[in-house]
């Protein structure tokens, strides 16, 4: 048992390494997504049936540690694009609980801090003046990501199994800087000041969001040859975004009554940015023989789309002696959409035995071979009602003494609503090559035909992917998979996992 567990953290510390030392979030195996994500669904894959019904974790009977570092940034929600987990990892555990069924926790963590103050004097003197640079900056950036996925199954009956799970993803997003810039100037003969400028810059900057995911996971086994399996799921995103900018300058050239002082001062900031989303997914298979699995796929989706977006300027000008300027600044933007999504899919999964070497005479054993090939279509049709308002307004004023020079004020608004359709049809296609058990080697490749239309016209397109990845087996016990979207011979591309099962 001690070398078991010696062995085990020698692996997770191996796939920290790997990670970058950080944690991350996938939703797909690396075995099915060297195949071709797409095959999600259709080709059985442990793993990520469990990522996507998490009542499948009831079929795990082994405890299990995995670590896995992850180096092609993604999200797997749909609502929250900004959450993405690149050069980040993971680390989890996989726990059966006798007679309270299975329980699976994943940790995820990005640890991301910055900190820059750079501060130079440069001192230059000229044939009739001496003068002084002076720059300062201090810059903290903040990037981390804190996430946790909890998941629980448990058999109910002989035929059926049922599993929930709750996903909590958080992403910070910081950014302080402060900036000091001046220069002097003076005569060489008299020292006197000839120049004196300074320019000041103060940015702060907000954007964390964060985001839930709920999850309800039925699968039946009520038929000798069939199983059929249903996924509800509710996700929810929430944050706010806030940004500002302040900005002074003040200029003074020859003499002190010849100067110009200037103030910008700019915030931006966001209402509740508000997105959620409730599905549902249902998956049938059917085992055509022992080799073949036939698959029917179909998904629903329903989406709601809340933000709103405001910003204020104000930029005040002082030129000697008495001229003075003012411009002023506002709009703000919201957005208020919906939309659905419906997927209908049919898929086969395939495998055969082969002899890769038949020299038994030569050697001990012979060495074989297994393939499992993957197909599948699936459609999809996404419509989005958008419904988006903007209004701005602007006003400047020019003085000198107390006189108005100039004054000018417009406004601006705007809405459009707007439908769009979108058509999509995919054929993936995966292999996967057994060598002796201990050897795989996986390829993919997908042909995606695109369509959009729109109120003011329509397009379409169509491109092809390819995908690829291997594994590695030793004693049923230690797992170790790789996959990249570069060629296999990059390896700092490379997505890698690794698991050791007690």
């Amino acid at each position: 048992m001690r070398k078991k567990l010696i062995c085990c953290a020698l692996l997770l510390c191996f796939s920290l390494a790997a990670s970058t030392s950080a944690l991350g979030y996938i939703g797909k195996s690396i075995r099915i997504m060297g195949m071709g994500e797409e095959l999600a669904g259709v080709v059985r894959d442990e793993y990520t049936d469990i990522y996507r019904n998490p009542a499948y974790l009831s079929l795990v009977k082994r405890v299990r540690v995995f670590g896995q570092n992850n180096l092609v940034g993604r999200t797997e929600l749909r609502i929250a694009p900004q959450i993405t987990n690149k050069e980040t990892g993971l680390v989890g555990v996989v726990l059966p609980l006798p007679d309270f069924g299975n329980l699976a926790l994943v940790g995820e963590l990005k640890p991301s801090t910055g900190e820059d103050h750079p501060s130079t004097v440069v001192y230059r003197d000229y044939s009739d003046r001496h003068r002084i640079d002076t720059y300062s900056k201090n810059v903290y950036t903040k990037e981390s990501i804190v996430n946790f996925k909890a998941i629980y199954s448990r058999r109910l009956s002989p035929s059926l199994l049922a599993g929930v799970d709750f996903v909590y993803l958080k992403n910070y997003h910081r950014l302080d800087s402060e900036m000091y810039s001046s220069t002097i100037e003076r005569s060489t003969a008299s020292d006197e000041l000839l120049r004196d400028d300074s320019d000041e810059e103060i940015r702060n900057s907000d954007d964390s969001p964060d985001a839930q995911r709920a999850t309800l996971g039925l699968l039946f086994e009520s038929w000798k040859r069939s199983t059929l399996d249903f996924t509800l799921y509710y996700e929810n995103s929430h944050y706010v975004r806030e940004a500002s900018l302040g900005w002074q300058t003040d200029d003074r050239w020859f003499a002190p009554d010849t100067f110009q002082n200037s103030r910008l001062n700019y915030r931006a900031s966001s209402g509740p940015v508000e997105n959620r989303a409730l599905g549902l997914d249902v998956n049938w298979k059917r085992d055509l023989s022992k080799k073949t699995i036939l698959s029917l796929l179909f998904g629903g989706r329903y989406e709601t789309s809340k933000s709103t977006w405001s910003e204020q300027g104000r930029d005040t000008s002082y030129h000697s002696p008495d001229r003075y300027s003012l411009s002023e600044n506002h709009s703000s933007i919201k957005n208020d959409d919906e939309g659905f999504s419906l997927m209908l899919g049919i898929g086969c999964e395939t495998r055969f035995a082969f002899k890769i070497l038949d020299i038994g005479d030569v050697l001990a054993n012979d060495l074989d071979g297994a393939c499992t090939l993957g197909v599948a279509c699936k459609g999809y049709w996404d419509q989005d009602e958008l419904d988006h308002y903007r209004w701005s307004a602007k006003s400047s004023i020019s003085m000198v003494g107390d006189s108005v020079t100039r004054s000018t004020e417009s406004f601006e608004e705007a809405r459009v609503r707007k439908t769009i359709n979108s058509y999509r049809l995919s054929i993936p296609i995966g292999l996967e090559f057994v060598l002796e058990k201990a050897v795989k080697i996986r390829l993919g490749g997908e042909f995606v035909i695109k369509r959009i239309e729109t109120e003011s016209g329509s397009s379409t397109w169509s491109k092809a992917y390819h995908s690829q990845g291997f594994g590695l087996s030793y004693h049923d016990q230690i797992y170790l998979d790789v996959y990249s979207k570069e060629p296999m011979s990059h390896m700092g591309n490379w997505t890698a996992r690794v698991e050791y099962r007690f």
